[in-house]
């Protein structure tokens, strides 16, 4: 069964790999607007999110299905306090459906009063994996802080960071929808014809898995939630749940490929 990229004509794969390309270029531009370089990295993301799958159907040379699994830092934060529960909600589920393993390390330092705790996030996957998580990451957590400045209701700092976990849980759910509605769309196709993208899955998740295991990482639960203020959580839920992801949608590409 053919893949909606290779029922396209050869002008229009051209194209669509050419916006690709070009996205990456300014996703990656140093001196370039943060601004736009977010969003570029962002619309990257989200159409691999959705071309994975497509992408996985065509006949790509080994070097560009290369499954091998390292393990990095997320970011360049560090922290000794703690990094915010919406920013670690965010960056689980947006590990998870790349294929990642997301996790904190924590690391004693000498200081002067007598030792501190240095926490740094890290995440575990394949390397193309691992930058379209950071640049998602990167781009939701600028996002989801903009929203909350925006945010007329907050009567107080807790009621920002409520609406922070909300909009970060809304968020979270959506792309979880997202990834749910793809492989089940992959699912249905099996039915006829072997998934080989469904299989690609598998073995990239199968390999973060055993790479952590490696590492001796077990699993742990999640800390409990606390209390949060309704309103806020419910606003910031709504938010991030509506955040555009992406400057067109996924099935608005596939049909008519990133015409100007």
């Amino acid at each position: 069964m053919d893949s909606a990229f290779t029922k396209l004509s050869q002008d229009e794969q051209r194209r669509l790999l050419d916006k690709l390309a070009k996205l990456k270029a300014l996703s990656n531009c140093p001196t370039g607007n943060a601004h736009e370089t977010a969003t570029a990295a962002a619309t990257m993301a989200r159409i691999m999110l959705e071309y994975e799958i497509e992408m996985a159907d065509l006949d790509l040379p080994s070097s560009q299905e290369d499954l091998t699994v390292l393990q990095a830092p997320l970011d360049d934060q560090d922290s000794y306090r703690g990094f915010a529960l919406w920013q670690t909600t965010l960056m689980t589920v947006l590990a998870q459906v790349h294929h990642c393993i997301a996790y904190t390390s924590t690391n004693p330092e000498l200081w002067t009063t007598g030792i501190r705790y240095r926490m740094t996030r890290h995440l575990i996957g394949t390397h193309q994996d691992i930058e379209n998580v950071r640049r998602l990451f990167t781009f939701c957590i600028q996002e989801i802080e903009r929203l909350s400045r925006n945010w007329e209701g907050a009567r107080s700092q807790k009621h920002r960071n409520d609406f922070k976990f909300g909009a970060a849980r809304g968020v979270c759910d959506q792309v979880k929808r997202e990834r749910d509605r793809i492989v089940q769309e992959q699912k249905e196709r099996a039915q006829n014809l072997p998934s080989r993208a469904l299989q690609r899955f598998d073995r990239k998740e199968q390999a973060s898995r055993d790479f952590a295991a490696a590492m001796g990482m077990g699993s742990r639960s999640s800390s409990a939630s606390r209390g949060v203020y309704a309103d806020a959580y419910g606003a910031g839920y709504e938010a991030g749940s509506q955040l555009n992801l992406d400057r067109s949608s996924p099935r608005r590409a596939l049909a008519g490929p990133f015409r100007e």
